[in-house]
């Protein structure tokens, strides 16, 4: 039994008033309308981001379209790979996936909905080009760790199967 997706739309508002609260107020009641969907914020300190010149942001916008792709190719990687080893495991619940370097388990809904910038790792002092690279280098670090990882577990689970098939022979 495979555990059903949960649909997560990230939705970027601006937020143009001084009174932030109410405008959030405002959103969050607007949206929950009818009980059809919950509203998180998805904190990114964008106030101290530094975004450099107009000629910047273009390039950075071009190269965006590839980051998109190459991150969300990796995270389905990384989700159909969990699917398996769970569908392996015969586990039918929600896995429970460690998150950032402290390695905190929480379910992948419940990171959505308590995420936080990691200053640490990603200074919103940097420019977004720093920024976009530290993350690219970060998702392709995932991506290469995972084919690793994935050929290590084949190759495990293939010597098993011919012990298994070694044993019954004799």
């Amino acid at each position: 039994m495979e555990v059903e997706a949960i649909p997560f739309w990230l939705v970027s508002t601006p937020i143009g008033s001084s009174n932030e609260a109410a405008e959030w107020n405002k959103l969050t009641k607007k949206v929950g309308e009818g009980d059809t969907a919950q509203v998180f914020r998805f904190q990114i300190p964008t106030k101290d981001l530094k975004v450099g010149t107009l000629d910047n942001l273009m390039s950075l916008s071009d190269d965006l379209v590839r980051m998109d792709t190459m991150a969300e190719a990796t995270t389905f990687k990384i989700y159909k790979q969990l699917m398996e080893l769970q569908k392996d495991a015969g586990q039918v619940e929600e896995p429970t996936i460690r998150m950032g370097d402290a390695g905190h388990a929480m379910k992948l809904d419940q990171y959505l909905c308590e995420f936080k910038w990691d200053e640490a790792k990603y200074p919103v002092k940097s420019p977004l080009r720093e920024l976009s690279d530290l993350l690219t280098t970060s998702v392709s670090r995932m991506d290469d760790e995972l084919k690793a990882k994935a050929t290590e577990f084949q190759s495990a689970k293939g010597a098993k199967q011919a012990l298994e098939r070694k044993d019954q022979g004799n």
